[in-house]
């Protein structure tokens, strides 16, 4: 949290974009360390910093043995564009199809999904999950 702040008020550098790499199950975050790094995250948004985090790379467990869905934190913030690997087929025309990485039996495939901890944004309401 402390880092992504330094970089967001980073006078030298002036970044427009923050990449963070990793994450971690919502689950195993405290309330105040969300609610803490969501407040960076939502400053970096009022200045016009994109912040890209990973979606983690266990699935829809993300890596949590109790058989229900989580989500990575910081890409489950509001205030954060959560990026996933795919798997793309390409000719020379272009690319010919797409998919969410998944490694099958190899334990991998990228994660996503809805934040169990954070309020939905006003700018995705109404919007409905699809396969």
């Amino acid at each position: 949290m402390d880092t992504v702040n330094r970089a967001l008020h980073d006078s030298t550098n002036k970044p427009s974009v923050i990449s963070i790499s990793w994450g971690e199950p919502e689950s195993t975050w405290s309330s105040q360390s969300i609610s803490a790094f969501n407040d960076v995250l939502q400053s970096a948004a009022a200045l016009g910093v994109t912040v890209c985090a990973a979606s983690g790379d266990s699935g829809s467990s993300d890596g949590v043995d109790d058989g229900a869905d989580h989500v990575d934190f910081p890409a489950s913030s509001p205030y954060v564009l959560g990026c996933g690997g795919t798997s793309l087929s390409a000719s020379g025309a272009g690319i010919t199809q797409e998919v969410v990485w998944n490694d099958g039996d190899q334990g991998g495939a990228g994660g996503g999904g809805v934040s169990g901890v954070l309020a939905l944004p006003v700018w995705q309401k109404g919007l409905s999950a699809f396969d």
